[in-house]
């Protein structure tokens, strides 16, 4: 198990989880934003 962890680098692939998690949530927020149902900023 040790040599399947050497393969890949593990901060890296956790940077990268979090990054495109971080993107993958403004992109839903941003959808949301765009409806008149869910834009919670304007208002009803």
């Amino acid at each position: 198990m040790h040599k399947v962890w050497m393969m890949f680098n593990p901060p890296l692939i956790l940077a990268s989880l979090l990054g495109g998690l971080f993107l993958l949530a403004l992109f839903i927020h941003f959808v949301l934003l765009s409806t008149a149902e869910f834009n919670w900023l304007t208002g009803a």
